[in-house]
């Protein structure tokens, strides 16, 4: 999911901001489990920092997180932030390429080997047919996440924008 931004400028302290967000937010859990309670959001502010999920009932590890930060200025707060995905989510996705165009690899030298040799044996096209199934599978199912992903991102913005309506500034 490409990084995407969000900014609201409200006419709060940092603390009301803080508060306020602190208002609609579960507490986080480990890594991506749900955690138990009733509000929109689940995430944590620590200070002027926070970083937030929407509440759902199933399973997306292409969740975006909004990571923000509240900025006093002097007719109040921006609220600035980036939805991006959950780094364990971009470090795994890149060991699984990358495991998977390694055995790709050594599956095309392997028939090619073989082939130099008259001894090509249509079975080793299975090392390289698994892998190529797994990246296909594993292509689709980013896409599903990543659209689901965009309404999880489209839906927090509707909450925090929902949250700070009565506060907005009218920049």
């Amino acid at each position: 999911m490409k990084d995407s931004d969000f900014k609201l400028d409200v006419r709060l302290t940092a603390e009301q901001v803080a508060e306020r967000i602190s208002s609609v937010l579960d507490k986080d859990g480990f890594f991506l489990i749900i955690p138990r309670g009733d509000k929109p959001l689940i995430g944590k502010v620590r200070g002027s920092t926070f970083c937030v999920r929407k509440r759902k009932d199933y399973a997306n590890s292409w969740s975006p997180l909004l990571f923000g930060g509240i900025e006093p200025v002097d007719s109040g707060c921006i609220i600035k932030g980036k939805f991006r995905l959950h780094a364990f989510v971009r470090i795994f996705t890149i060991i699984w390429f990358g495991m998977i165009f390694f055995f790709v690899a050594i599956g095309i030298m392997t028939a090619f080997m073989e082939s130099l040799k008259d001894k090509f044996d249509p079975k080793t096209l299975l090392v390289v047919f698994v892998p190529m199934m797994l990246i296909i599978g594993y292509v689709y199912l980013a896409r599903w996440g990543k659209k689901q992903g965009e309404q999880e991102a489209d839906g927090i913005r509707e909450i925090m924008r929902e949250l700070f309506k009565d506060v907005l500034s009218n920049k």
